[in-house]
């Protein structure tokens, strides 16, 4: 077999995903200052017993910013919301309006958590100039890089 038809069939392996019948396990909370609108973009890291969850979440406004909820991993479904670990930016920063898509590593020394930034201007993807970083000592108070 060539190399392509061993990628088809690495997709035809089998795996079948099914709902969890208490979707969604992380909706949006009326009067959040946070995320009562939506929870979206999530990025998951285990940690020992527990799941992290960085989530986009947005407030009434439609800003949005990054948050995080942590589960056991017994209980995945079983949410309690820290609530936001990287706010947006100030007016006329790439992130004024949203800091979206969160993608958190831990390195040996530092978290990562690099994400995508809204401005408020322009059409679209225009709207989004950029990727920002930002780290911390403990996966939850990140501050931003700064040149």
């Amino acid at each position: 077999m060539n190399k392509m038809t061993d990628q088809k069939n690495a997709l035809r392996r089998g795996i079948w995903w099914l709902r969890d019948p208490a979707n969604p396990v992380l909706p949006p909370v009326a009067g959040s200052d946070y995320d009562s609108n939506c929870c979206m973009n999530p990025w998951v890291v285990r940690i020992d017993d527990d799941y992290r969850v960085y989530y986009s979440g947005a407030d009434a406004k439609e800003k949005r910013r990054i948050c995080m909820a942590q589960a056991p991993v017994e209980d995945p479904g079983n949410f309690v919301r820290h609530g936001v670990v990287l706010d947006r930016g100030e007016d006329g920063d790439f992130d004024y309006s949203w800091a979206v898509l969160p993608h958190v590593i831990k390195f040996p020394d530092k978290w990562h958590l690099y994400y995508s930034g809204n401005c408020g201007y322009g059409e679209g993807l225009s709207s989004f100039p950029g990727l920002g970083v930002a780290f911390s000592d403990d996966g939850i108070n990140f501050e931003k890089y700064e040149n």
